[in-house]
């Protein structure tokens, strides 16, 4: 602390949780009266950013589209300083990142909506991509957070044939009904 005439100044960063009391004396020794009472610290230890995909949040067969939505959620209490998806092909076992946008620079929070491309991985059917999102917080020990690991799958021919044939169906269960 820092003691100019009547008054002082200083900061105090605490490492551990404790009871902190300050004691001070007069220049000649003497106890001092009206000093604060003991202030109780706790300190709480950084935890990773957390990350959830909840889009679509499960499992799931690829659609036609070869383009699969995905909402990506992250919260951190020292900001989210960047995040990214991890995309692992079950055939090969390579993983691809994918950076992700996260919005502003030191946001406590992201919801990020992106499309994978399930085309740009060279699948075949029956093929299964998997995926995961990280993010890495902003604070000096720099915490990374990682969500649950999901699948997508690419249909066999003959359960994109089955498909076929239901929407061919339906559709001409909905025309039928429109003549009678």
């Amino acid at each position: 602390l820092v003691l100019n005439d009547v008054a002082f100044e200083g900061e105090f960063v605490p490492a551990r949780s404790a009871v902190w009391s300050l004691s001070a004396r007069t220049a000649d020794g003497g106890g001092l009266d009206g000093l604060p009472e003991p202030i109780v610290i706790q300190v709480i230890a950084d935890s990773a950013p957390s990350v959830t995909i909840p889009v679509p949040g499960v499992d799931t067969i690829a659609p036609p589209s070869m383009m699969l939505p995905l909402m990506i959620a992250i919260e951190d209490d020292h900001g989210v300083s960047n995040a990214a998806l991890e995309v692992r092909q079950a055939r090969t076992d390579q993983v691809r990142r994918i950076e992700l946008e996260t919005g502003p620079p030191g946001s406590d929070r992201a919801l990020i909506n992106e499309q994978l491309p399930l085309g740009a991985f060279d699948l075949g059917p029956g093929d299964t991509l998997y995926y995961a999102a990280v993010a890495r917080d902003n604070h000096p020990s720099s915490q990374v957070g990682r969500s649950r690991e999901f699948s997508v799958r690419v249909p066999t021919v003959q359960e994109q044939r089955d498909r076929q044939a239901e929407a061919t169906e339906s559709t001409r269960a909905g025309l039928d009904s429109l003549r009678a």
